[in-house]
């Protein structure tokens, strides 16, 4: 029996192999035809089984039932009718290969190195592949691995005057590593690229040598490159030379490389529905130095000592040599049919027939320069439509009680993600002969922007193409700004706005309130001929993502605002005289808009008058989920109270809108363990008795302990009255409580005793000695707040002078 597989994705249309049986086939008894058979339209190829048993044999879908084997040489010997799937032909063949001519591909084989895009037509196609093939001479592969080679533009270095020569030794290697060493030294030497230094030449200078390890992916892409390597070697680690010191002692070429931004900006000549993408191969290898300047590329080996006979990588000014040399070959192509930044060609065209003719034209010109093999690899590309279901790993961390598991699963998603955020259809070349947009929005940790244009679709339908993404954080200072200086400041940022979201710029000047952030903005507006739009509430939903029925549905069933739908519509109040009352006292406040239930809102405060004049009734079941968007997604950070409150205000409206948002937020988990509570608590004001003659109230304090006197003491007891300033210093061998009772004794026998005593909370002050004293004479002994001793300022100021004597 005949039956179609599937061949894989990687197999192109019209590929040619063999189909051999299959392990798994084989053990049940089922042999597969060795037969020669060609790739359809659809991926498929036609297998012919044979069942050798006396019992039927079950295939299950999906399973595979032969091997292809693609054939490395062209065959035109089968004769199978590929376009009738029902009934296939099969005729006997007897394949032979032959050996090609040097310098010639099979087809087969010239074809694989291609990228071609699957969305062409079979015609498309084909002129695609018969272009290549006529310009087969210029592709680097396997089995012409040669470089080219132009002396266009020869690199020269040129040492400083005062220039001073350096030697450096070669760097140790392992023996692995020495083998990769000389690998990669065998295939420069068979290239032409660099050459032992001879006995009689000078050297001033040489660098020593790194092998760095290649990442994974370039070491893919290394093994499906343009040379024939007798060993991995050389696509896993990188040949690098140290040239920092003789960058430092050359004079500096300075010549400009283009602009990424303007390259992506001159797209907009033309529609880039065709895209090209050129990789000169090693370009910098196929760049002459010039002979003079050969000796100082030297660098040692544990083999030896070579020099650089062609542009190496790592010198500073090899960019800017290298950028003169394309801008040379392609002078005149730059910028209309194609874009070049240093080795990499990119062709853009509107039309296939176009880009065609745009390929011959670079095709032609570097032939004309270059003496041979020189590009490596070709890529044609197309818009891509999104597929949200690569996200779907994403989607799944959002489901409720969903434990957060980062695997390789989500990895690739958010990486998928971020490519479609910033690729085609999300992400659009701008077009300058068409109006720009952008929109602005501030919060309270920085701004947000998004460059736009609507350009016209296929289906001559325009769609929003995003230009460019941006945003800005606020400094400490910045974030203090209310809501008017806040927009002021994104627009100033930001200052070819189109569209906002606030409203307080439009009366601006009717307020008379002008800072520097608001004159700078209306100076910026009206030198670029700006309009500055404000955006309603209701203009964000009526052109929203979300499906306006289905919200439509819930506002009806919502038992708060299903009524007053009711009302609007069907003319019908509640049966409950209370309930119809409160609705038509209440009903002014709504009104209907594209069928959707809206609150409107009337400014009671400063501070209020600054939002939108229409909130969208939220019905309850949306609450939470509404609440969970605003306070714990990333882009709201877990804010407070009052800014959850605002920024739903903004839009939305239910009853108890700030009770709703005080529960929620005192009830999250993350805002009650993390927070921390910004309430500082003070200390309450000391209240002293003010002294009204002297030796009434004395501050005591001691100073200590100090370097011991002949006498033994180390602490010196200082007292002073409050109201005179006058100071008593009594030295004391210790602080002990017996000790300062009996110096506080003293001090009363010569001044009499006071009314008030005033000290710090220290264990001596605080002893049961010194309170039984104060007891017996009746002083009202006075403690200071605890951390709050400098409010015995005359002591304190005694002791300062004590230290610094």
């Amino acid at each position: 029996m005949i039956v179609w597989g599937k061949v894989h994705n990687d197999i192109l249309h019209g590929m040619q192999g063999i189909c051999t049986n299959h392990n798994y086939l084989f053990k049940l008894g089922v042999l597969t035809a060795k037969a020669v058979v060609s790739v359809n339209k659809d991926k498929l190829v036609p297998v012919k089984l044979f069942n050798s048993t006396s019992e039927i044999v079950d295939i299950p879908r999906g399973q595979i039932v032969a091997k292809f084997e693609i054939l490395d040489n062209d065959s035109d010997l089968i004769a199978t009718c590929i376009g009738n799937k029902d009934n296939p032909e099969f005729n006997n063949v007897q394949f032979s290969t032959e050996k090609c001519e040097d310098g010639e591909l099979s087809g087969t084989k010239f074809f694989s190195y291609f990228d071609i895009p699957k969305h062409l037509s079979e015609s498309e196609q084909g002129q695609l592949k018969g272009f290549l093939k006529s310009h087969d001479n210029i592709f680097v592969t396997d089995e012409n691995p040669a470089l080219g080679f132009t002396d266009v533009v020869q690199h020269k270095i040129i040492l400083k005057p005062d220039f001073k020569p350096k030697y450096q030794r070669s760097y140790r290697l392992t023996p692995d590593k020495k083998q990769v060493l000389r690998d990669h030294l065998d295939h420069l030497l068979k290239q032409g690229i660099i050459s032992p230094v001879g006995e009689t030449e000078h050297i001033p200078i040489t660098s020593p040598i790194v092998l760095v390890s290649k990442r994974a992916n370039e070491s893919r892409n290394s093994q499906n490159s343009n040379f024939n390597q007798s060993s991995n070697s050389l696509s896993q680690f990188r040949f690098c030379c140290d040239f920092r010191y003789l960058n430092s002692q050359s004079q500096q070429f300075f010549y400009g490389l283009p602009e990424l931004q303007d390259l992506t900006e001159s797209f907009s000549n033309r529609t880039p529905n065709f895209i090209t993408h050129i990789d000169l191969s090693s370009g910098f290898f196929q760049m002459p130095i010039s002979p003079d300047s050969q000796r100082y590329t030297a660098f040692n080996t544990c083999y030896g000592t070579y020099q650089f006979l062609r542009l190496p990588m790592g010198l500073s000014s090899s960019p800017g040599s290298f950028q003169l040399l394309m801008d040379k070959v392609l002078h005149g192509l730059t910028f209309n049919s194609c874009l070049c930044y240093l080795d990499d060609v990119l062709i853009t065209s509107e039309t296939f027939e176009q880009h065609l003719s745009d390929l011959h034209e670079v095709f032609n010109r570097l032939k004309t320069v270059y003496n041979h093999r020189l590009i490596e690899l070709q890529q044609f590309k197309n818009i891509r439509h999104p597929d949200h279901a690569e996200i779907e790993p994403l989607t799944k961390l959002l489901r409720k009680n969903a434990k957060f598991r980062w695997t390789s699963e989500q990895e690739n998603a958010f990486t998928k993600l971020k490519s479609l955020l910033i690729n085609s259809p999300i992400l659009a070349f701008p077009n300058f002969h068409t109006e720009f947009y952008l929109a602005v929005d501030t919060s309270s940790k920085g701004i947000g922007y998004m460059l736009y244009q609507y350009q016209e679709t296929a289906s001559d339908s325009k769609a929003v193409s995003v230009i460019r993404f941006g945003s800005k954080s606020l400094s400490k200072w910045q974030r203090s700004y209310g809501p008017t200086k806040l927009e002021l400041l994104g627009m100033d940022t930001e200052i070819s706005t189109e569209k906002e979201d606030h409203s307080n710029f439009t009366t601006l000047n009717t307020d008379g309130d002008e800072t520097q952030t608001s004159l700078s903005t209306e100076t910026a507006t009206s030198e670029n001929n700006t309009q500055v739009k404000f955006t309603d509430s209701v203009e964000i939903f009526r052109h929203g993502d979300f499906i306006k029925d289905t919200f439509q549905k819930l506002q009806v069933r919502d038992p708060y605002f299903g009524p007053f739908i009711s009302y609007f519509e069907q003319n019908k109040l509640p049966s409950s005289q209370k309930a119809a009352r409160k609705l038509l006292l209440e009903t002014p406040n709504y009104d209907m808009v594209d069928g959707l239930l809206f609150h409107t809102r009337t400014a009671k405060c400063k501070r209020t008058k600054l939002f939108t004049s229409y909130q969208l009734a939220l019905p309850e079941v949306a609450i939470k989920t509404v609440l969970r968007l605003y306070h714990d997604s990333p882009l709201s950070g877990h804010g407070g109270i009052q800014h959850t409150a605002d920024m739903l205000k903004e839009h939305y409206y239910f009853p108890k809108l700030l009770q709703s948002v005080t529960d929620y937020v005192r009830s999250c988990h993350d805002c009650q363990s993390r927070k921390v509570t910004q309430v500082k608590t003070k200390a309450g004001i000391v209240a002293f008795k003010t002294p009204e003659a002297p030796f009434q109230v004395w501050q005591m304090d001691l100073y200590g302990p100090v370097p011991v006197s002949a006498k033994g003491n180390s602490y010196i007891f200082t007292a002073v009255d409050a109201f005179t300033k006058f100071l008593v210093a009594e030295p004391i061998p210790n602080k002990d409580a017996l000790t300062v009772a009996e110096v506080l004794f003293k001090l009363v026998s010569q001044y009499g005793v006071c009314d008030t005593l005033i000290s710090d909370r220290g264990s001596e002050a605080t002893a049961r000695a010194i309170k039984e004293v104060c007891r017996l004479l009746e002083i009202n002994q006075q403690y200071t707040r605890v951390l709050l001793t400098t409010v015995l300022v005359c002591v304190k100021e005694h002791i300062e002078r004590l230290q610094n004597a």
